[in-house]
């Protein structure tokens, strides 16, 4: 193991050129060599590597790994310090995504993953796939950290710490109520492997909020609670419930239609009753307005399996007219529906599903 202070080995394995070195740190974007977080494995003696995760790997463990131990880490806070532009948020409207930042006395509830050598390169550079999304490659800078596994033992894993010199860092310039509302608001439509691989089915996109309270579940579920992240879910659910029921036309749409990217995820199970696509759906049913169409349901029976869907265009155009007029909206008809020299897009109109 690596003194953490001095940075040097200092326990049997020293003499191992590829034993981490606690805080060692490499720069966003970057990819570290998988020889440099090759440890042994205190109890088996298996050499590999483990990853620390806090956010969404704590729930989606990654390919290659053997071995998932509850733990934490010390020196570092957990917050949404970072603007997401691809898993949960756009250019146009970024969400929000979970950092690390140092702070003295902090401590950040999590899981390790350990990944034996035969596996070892798998889980690492799924794992860089996934914390480097396109646009978002420096958010990140990666760390070797100290956290523990059962009976005790002590490893090193690699981390990732929010890079305070991306242009995404956002840090402590906005409030806990100011990430609460953008989260309670935003979402993104990812389009790669571990997005489908972890949201089989996936009809829309990804919700910041279904990001906050699976995060927050899950850590509640393992015994090791994150008080902040329990009070950020529910203040960002009141941000949703205040969209719901609120008198503008739009925010109650837009409600419905991040209610309906959050059918079957944690978020709805755990707030049905508050925040529910149900009840969204009843609270623009209130101020006349029509449901999203075509509904999830629609789309997996329409007999296209689950990438497309027929809908007549007629139907299409009038539902758009009636959505866009309630709203007060432009009820401009869609050109490529009904233009007459596009062949045959009067009689129907094939909807492809995002992500697919």
């Amino acid at each position: 193991m690596a003194d953490p202070a001095k940075g040097k080995n200092t326990d049997d394995h020293a003499s191992s050129p590829s034993e981490p070195v606690i805080g060692q740190t490499w720069p966003g974007g970057s990819s570290p060599p998988l020889a440099e977080l090759m440890t042994t494995h205190p109890k088996t003696g298996e050499r590999g590597i483990f990853i620390f995760g806090y956010g969404s790997l704590v729930a989606n463990a990654p390919p290659g790994q053997t071995e998932r131990h509850d733990t934490h880490i010390t020196g570092f806070r957990r917050d949404f310090a970072v603007q997401d532009i691809f898993y949960r948020g756009t250019k146009a409207e970024p969400g929000l995504t979970l950092g690390l930042d140092p702070h003295e006395g902090g401590k950040v509830p999590g899981a390790v993953y350990f990944a034996p050598e035969a596996s070892a390169q798998e889980m690492l550079t799924e794992v860089l796939k996934q914390e480097t999304p396109r646009g978002m490659e420096d958010i990140y800078q990666r760390r070797v950290v100290e956290t523990g596994i059962e009976g005790g033992h002590k490893v090193p894993a690699l981390a990732f710490v929010a890079n305070p010199d991306s242009k995404l860092y956002v840090g402590d310039s906005m409030s806990m109520d100011e990430k609460a509302a953008k989260i309670a608001r935003s979402y993104g439509i990812p389009n790669n492997d571990y997005a489908k691989r972890n949201r089989s089915g996936m009809t829309i996109g990804k919700t910041d909020l279904e990001y906050l309270a699976m995060t927050s579940l899950r850590l509640e579920e393992s015994g090791n609670a994150d008080a902040y992240l329990s009070e950020l879910t529910e203040l960002a659910v009141q941000k949703r419930e205040a969209m719901i029921h609120s008198d503008d036309k739009v925010e109650r749409m837009k409600a419905e239609q991040l209610s309906r990217m959050e059918v079957g995820t944690k978020v709805e199970a755990a707030f049905s009753d508050r925040i529910g696509s149900k009840i969204a759906a009843a609270a623009v049913a209130d101020m006349g307005l029509p449901q999203i169409m075509p509904s999830n349901n629609t789309l997996t029976a329409s007999g296209l399996g689950k990438n497309a869907v027929v809908v007549p265009a007629d139907k299409l155009n009038d539902w758009r007219r009636k959505r866009a007029a309630g709203a007060g909206l432009d009820a401009t008809p869609d050109p490529s529906i009904t233009d007459p020299a596009v062949p045959k897009v009067n009689e129907q109109r094939q909807i492809r599903r995002p992500g697919m």
